[in-house]
């Protein structure tokens, strides 16, 4: 009955035509509006999952941060009883501060990290190298992986190595002297490009060298 009354507006004598158009219109108008609701949130749905995606190829799944100040330290019993827990496959190590990269009349000030050699296995960072290969070096001779915005900011070039100096916080340091900064030259090796919150902020090197610099070892 509900039906044959709703039939009405949209099917009914040539007297009563212009509310039968009203209706039509209104039916259009309503679905045209949904179909289009429908397609934004499906679009916003797909560039949540693009995003969520991004984060898990730059972050680990997990990570555990000193709740105080910017380092903590693993006892080797500490740190193999991590390895133990149920669900943890891999686990890597970093040490992160602020550094200036400095390459004759260009410079950055970056986020520089360094990682272990199982850091590659915890995310997937590699696949978002667009040139150069991941080589990080060894704590004695340093290479960098720049975000291609650092890379732009210092004017490296990986396919063609050069070096660049380093600048480091001297955490001994007592007064803002010429010895409140270290300084070693590395090698740009490779660049990455994942999305501009990474790319202009983040250069990637071995944690040998970074504690060295940092006199965490």
């Amino acid at each position: 009955m509900k039906l044959l009354f709703a039939w009405r507006y949209f099917k009914s004598k040539k007297s009563t035509n212009a509310i039968n158009i009203i209706a039509w219109i209104s039916v259009v108008a309503i679905m045209v509006g949904t179909a289009a609701l429908i397609v934004v949130l499906s679009v916003f749905n797909g560039f949540e999952g693009l995003v969520k995606g991004l984060y898990g190829d730059f972050y680990s799944d997990l990570r555990v941060t000193p709740s105080t100040g910017k380092f903590m330290r693993l006892t080797p019993d500490q740190l193999q009883r991590i390895k133990t827990l149920r669900g943890v496959n891999t686990v890597s190590l970093t040490v992160e501060e602020k550094a200036v990269l400095n390459n004759g009349d260009f410079q950055a000030l970056v986020y520089l990290k360094g990682v272990d050699s199982n850091f590659a296995d915890i995310n997937n960072i590699t696949r978002h190298i667009v040139r150069g290969n991941y080589n990080l070096g060894e704590a004695e001779s340093p290479n960098l992986l720049a975000g291609v915005g650092v890379e732009s900011a210092i004017g490296a070039d990986p396919q063609n190595i050069n070096e660049v100096v380093v600048y480091l916080p001297n955490r001994s340091a007592k007064t803002l002297s010429a010895d409140a900064m270290h300084s070693y030259n590395a090698a740009v090796t490779g660049s990455f490009m994942i999305q501009q919150e990474f790319d202009n902020k983040y250069a990637f090197t071995n944690i040998g060298f970074l504690k060295y610099m940092l006199d965490l070892s």
